[in-house]
C-alpha cells in the first residue's frame, strides 16, 4: 500500500485452503525465465527488495513451501499495528540490462491464490491479497518509469493508478476463496496499448511480488508458484 488509512479490525487468518495447486507447466523452448522456487529458503532465490526491506522484513513475509511436492512461494503480510506494522515488502528478480528484451518475452505466466485479501476498503487498490508488478524502466528520482502492477482485487476499483509510471492493472477481481488460478499476461500488448510503444526496444527489468495490508492494518496471505516468462502464450 501507498496511502495511510484508518485502522481497521483485528483479524485472524483463515484455516490453510486444503486445496491442490494445479500441477507445474514442463519447460519448453518458450521459456526463457522461470523462478527457481525449489530453493532452502527466500535467501537462497537470489532475488532482491525494491523497497528496501531488510532481510529480517522479507523472511517475516515470505517463506518457500511445499504443495503436493510443488514448489511455492507463501506470503502473510500481518499489517496490525502491535507489536509493530511491519511495511509491505516488495520482493522479487532483478535482470540485467538487455538480459530479457520484451519482444522476446511478451508472456508472463503464473499460478496463484488468496486465502485472505485485507480488509475491504473504498479503494480497491489500496492493500492486495496478491499481486505481480513487472518493471520495463525504472522510476528515477525526477522522472516517471514504465511498468505494471498486476493486483487481484476484492472488488471492481473505482480508478485504475499510476505509481510514478508504474499503471494498475486488475488481473482478477473476486474473493479469497483458496483455490489456484492460473493466469497470462500480454506484456506486448500492454505496453503497447498503455505506453504507445514498441516492444522490440523495451525490456523487462524486474518481476516482483506484493501481498500488502499494512495501510487496512489488517493481514494478507497468498501463495505464488511457477511465474514465468515466455515467448508465446500456452494453448
Amino acid at each position: 500500500g501507498l496511502v495511510a488509512a484508518s485502522c481497521a479490525p483485528t483479524l485472524e487468518p483463515p484455516p490453510k485452503a486444503q486445496q491442490k495447486p494445479p500441477p507445474p507447466q514442463a519447460m519448453d523452448a518458450g521459456v526463457v525465465w522461470q523462478a527457481a522456487l525449489d530453493r532452502p529458503d527466500v535467501a537462497a532465490l537470489g532475488w532482491g527488495s525494491p523497497s528496501k526491506a531488510s532481510d529480517e522484513e522479507i523472511a517475516a513475509v515470505f517463506t518457500l513451501t511445499k504443495d503436493d511436492d510443488h514448489a511455492v512461494l507463501h506470503a502473510r503480510h500481518d499489517g496490525r499495528p502491535e507489536p509493530k506494522r511491519p511495511p509491505a515488502v516488495h520482493f522479487g528478480r532483478a535482470f540485467e540490462e538487455k538480459e530479457h528484451m520484451l519482444a522476446d518475452s511478451c508472456f508472463l505466466r503464473w499460478r496463484w491464490r488468496v486465502t485472505q485479501h485485507p480488509t475491504q476498503n473504498e479503494d480497491a487498490w489500496l492493500d492486495l491479497g496478491a499481486s505481480l508488478y513487472v518493471i520495463f524502466d525504472l522510476p528515477g528520482l525526477l522522472s516517471k518509469g514504465k511498468g505494471f502492477k498486476l493486483g487481484w482485487l476484492q472488488h471492481p476499483p473505482t480508478k485504475n493508478g499510476d505509481q510514478r509510471g508504474i499503471l494498475e492493472v486488475p488481473q482478477r477481481i473476486d474473493p479469497a476463496a483458496g483455490r489456484w488460478h492460473d493466469e497470462t499476461a500480454d506484456l506486448c500488448k500492454l505496453y503497447r496499448e498503455h505506453f504507445d510503444g514498441d516492444p522490440a526496444e523495451a525490456q523487462v527489468l524486474y518481476v516482483g511480488v506484493v501481498t500488502d495490508a499494512d495501510n487496512t492494518e489488517s493481514i494478507a496471505e497468498a501463495d505464488y508458484a511457477d511465474i514465468r516468462l515466455q515467448r508465446h502464450p500456452e494453448p
